[in-house]
């Protein structure tokens, strides 16, 4: 087991008295996009949100390089190399593109010649972000603001990129740039956690997958074991998830 993999062991987590996540355990490792889907309420973006630390677990662990990420606040797990594009991607509609990514840096505390070499990363990575940085993020249509979501995230260098319903409002053509963008950045080392109903679409690009139903991984197999894959979309469709 790589030091750098994520691995979650028995992750419980919730809202209050209401417990969503339980006994929930991945292992994420380098270099590989994994997919979780599920219906909605299953508990993806509590999952999201628990490994963040926007909301606190119950139990368990999620060991990054042997560090308990659930023991740290929000704050030092970013800085450990946490990013996450939110769903409804959480952008400032009245700010444009670059103030935006402006509050972002402000956010990580990053020093003024180090954030334009982060600017300069992402905008050789996502070119129309640089294209419309003196643009309003409300004027950009769907794809467009989902680049924008994409490179905020990518200022902070991730070492795990996590993504929330990235698909919510795209266009299939946009999708498709989503998930080659996806494939591209855990091709370069990072950990990419996506979580999203539209598993078809997402299947081809990922290295692994999952599926949450009821706060619990019920089943999960590498994409390459086709057997194994085949089982795994019986129980997606099977819990009424819509898939396409």
């Amino acid at each position: 087991m790589s030091d750098d993999a994520l691995v979650i062991e028995g992750l419980a987590a919730g809202y209050g008295e209401l417990t969503v996540l339980r006994d929930v355990s991945l292992t994420l490792r380098p270099g590989e996009l994994t997919l979780v889907g599920g219906p909605n309420g299953a508990g993806k973006s509590t999952l999201l949100r628990a490994l963040l630390g926007a909301i606190p677990a119950s139990a368990g662990s999620a060991l990054l390089g042997g560090e308990d990420l659930l023991a740290l606040d929000m704050r030092a797990r970013l800085a450990r190399g946490l990013s996450i594009v939110p769903e409804g991607r959480g952008l400032f509609p009245s700010l444009t593109v670059r103030d935006n990514l402006r509050v972002a840096l402000r956010a990580g505390r990053a020093g003024r010649r180090d954030a334009q070499e982060r600017v300069d990363a992402v905008v050789a990575a996502l070119p129309i972000v640089g294209e419309r940085m003196d643009d309003r993020v409300g004027s950009l249509s769907g794809g467009q603001q989902q680049m924008v979501a994409v490179g905020r995230a990518l200022l902070m260098r991730p070492r795990v990129l996590l993504l929330d319903e990235p698909s919510i409002g795209l266009a299939p053509i946009v999708w498709r740039h989503v998930l080659k963008l996806c494939r591209e950045l855990a091709d370069e080392g990072r950990i990419v956690l996506l979580v999203e109903q539209r598993v078809l679409e997402a299947l081809d690009t990922s290295d692994r997958c999952a599926v949450l139903q009821q706060g619990r991984i019920v089943h999960s197999a590498a994409v390459g074991d086709r057997r194994a894959v085949e089982q795994l979309l019986e129980s997606y469709f099977a819990s009424g998830s819509a898939a396409a």
